[in-house]
């Protein structure tokens, strides 16, 4: 109830603003019972932070409460209504989104470096396992504007050494190509001060990349 009545002390545009980005993330408008028998205050702990990163949000509501989720990379449409991660941007009502995976996907850093003084080519760094990925090495691995990596503990006539974000960094492009759902470096890489390079997106997380403008 505290939490509920802090929020009904905020302005209207700060109202107007946390009503639309409810209604963007849970968009079931119809009275619904879930079959799930898991009880909110009681699943179970493991070594993930999706399981952490939930309960922040549960333990505010009674331990007896019923809930749908899965935890993980999600791309399918559930057929009732689901709290995950991730979900396609079609066909996606009954996936209601929630802000797991926080360590890795909200992870922001501080940029200190202008655009203008920048490296003038396109970095990317990460695990090739998917398709889509395959076949964007294919076209530009080896090609003088970029300077992309495999990064996986897999064999691959694409590997490269490693660069974390703040290396990253010093690049004018950042290229950010979805895996299993959503692009992990999305978030950061638009957080910085240099341009992201993205096919057309068609997953989304807490970050509403659905929201973006081609």
């Amino acid at each position: 109830d505290k939490i509920f009545n802090d929020i009904l002390k905020y302005n209207i545009k700060d109202l107007e603003e946390i009503q639309t980005r409810v209604k963007y993330y849970n968009q079931i408008n119809e009275f619904f019972t879930p079959t799930a028998k898991e009880k909110i205050g009681k699943f179970p702990f493991k070594s993930t932070s999706y399981a952490f990163d939930a309960y922040e949000i549960s333990k505010y509501f009674k331990d007896e409460f019923l809930w749908n989720k899965e935890f993980g990379d999600v791309r399918h449409t559930f057929k009732e209504a689901t709290i995950c991660k991730s979900r396609s941007l079609e066909n996606n009502i009954n996936n209601i989104l929630l802000k797991l995976d926080k360590n890795r996907h909200f992870c922001f850093l501080k940029d200190n470096i202008n655009y203008e003084n920048k490296k003038d080519i396109a970095i990317f760094r990460g695990a090739v396992y998917q398709k889509h990925r395959k076949e964007f090495f294919d076209s530009y691995f080896g090609r003088t504007f970029c300077d992309i990596g495999d990064t996986s503990k897999q064999p691959s006539q694409w590997k490269k050494n490693f660069l974390n974000k703040k290396e990253q960094m010093k690049y004018k492009f950042i290229i950010s190509l979805e895996g299993n759902d959503v692009a992990s470096n999305l978030k950061w890489a638009m957080n910085s001060n240099s341009l992201v390079l993205a096919p057309k997106i068609t997953c989304e997380t807490w970050f509403m990349e659905g929201t973006l403008k081609q």
